[in-house]
């Protein structure tokens, strides 16, 4: 039997959540390459664990708790006395940084952001404005599922089969009840898949394929936030994302310039879809433009959870 020798974690991940439940777990995993991580759950109960001189801390912090309609206090109250005993546990860590999910609203992070060990970087999703006044607070997109995260041969825009289209939850009277209304009057030949309440979408392997086969993807704002999956699943998988984000919001999560069109109002951006299914050098020049702008931008995501270890080091201690 041949002698094999652990090896030392780059990083421990603590799950302050159920990581099963989190959409972020892939997305997160794949910024770390090519870390090795060792993965712990902190959310019921505490694993002891090892960490090697030197070693890295990520504290995934989630709020998707107070996103369930039907939450009990006894259940909120156990969570966050759960989050202060993590906190407490890991306040003298040298290289420690923190990953804040599901706080579409900005509710969870008004609660708990001055409890956290003094000087720490916090990288959360769901930028908000409120946040800005906080230096050790950073934005970082949300990301596409695992869904996504797939090796697709690269499909050409000119080559596709549906020239948009939409799969989720379409709220009636919302921007997305808007989006595909429009679309549907500008452009009748696209792929609509409209489900009345989350959790009714397509098989994952159809959505994935509808995506690789769409040339525009329709990516309005969810239900909290303008930010969503769909927008980093469309463009991993080549479909041109079509949205009404402003400069402002866009400038809060990428380096500009950007490739990709902002609208405000879906009747531009249905127009400009038609005058670009026109011309095939340009669309496929775009599409190819926000692939390398999107791989640039993926690799700077990378760069900056990884800078977060080191401007945490040396700060410890919990403010008050």
């Amino acid at each position: 039997m041949s002698d094999v020798r652990s090896i030392d974690p780059d990083v421990v991940v603590i799950w302050g959540s159920h990581p099963g439940f989190l959409y972020e777990r892939s997305w997160l995993l794949h910024l770390l390459r090519p870390w090795h991580v060792h993965e712990v759950e902190w959310y019921q109960h505490f694993e002891p664990f090892v960490l090697h001189p030197g070693g890295k801390i990520l504290l995934v912090e989630s709020a998707r708790e107070l996103l369930e309609a039907e939450i009990r206090q006894v259940d909120l109250d156990r969570h966050r006395r759960l989050r202060e005993e993590r906190l407490r546990r890991l306040q003298d860590v040298e290289h420690l940084l923190i990953w804040h999910v599901s706080d579409e609203q900005g509710l969870d992070g008004d609660g708990w952001y001055s409890r956290f060990p003094r000087g720490r970087t916090v990288l959360r999703e769901f930028p908000h404005a409120r946040f800005d006044r906080k230096p050790s607070v950073q934005a970082i997109p949300l990301g596409p599922t695992r869904a996504a995260l797939i090796n697709v041969p690269w499909h050409a825009a000119s080559n596709r089969r549906y020239p948009w289209c939409f799969m989720g939850t379409i709220w009636p009277g919302t921007s997305r009840q808007l989006a595909v209304n429009c679309f549907e009057a500008m452009l009748p030949d696209g792929f609509v898949h409209a489900g009345q309440c989350f959790g009714q979408g397509v098989a994952v392997n159809q959505y994935v394929g509808i995506l690789h086969q769409a040339i525009f993807s329709l990516c309005p704002e969810g239900h909290r936030h303008f930010e969503t999956f769909r927008f980093y699943e469309s463009l991993e998988m080549g479909a041109i994302p079509l949205c009404l984000h402003t400069s402002n919001q866009f400038a809060s999560l990428f380096r500009h310039p950007w490739p990709l069109p902002l609208f405000t109002a879906w009747e531009q951006a249905a127009d400009f879809a038609r005058g670009l299914l026109g011309n095939a050098d340009q669309l496929n020049r775009l599409q190819w433009q926000l692939r390398c702008w999107w791989e640039q931008e993926r690799a700077l995501v990378a760069e900056q959870l990884k800078r977060g270890f080191a401007q945490s080091e040396g700060h410890t201690g919990l403010e008050s």
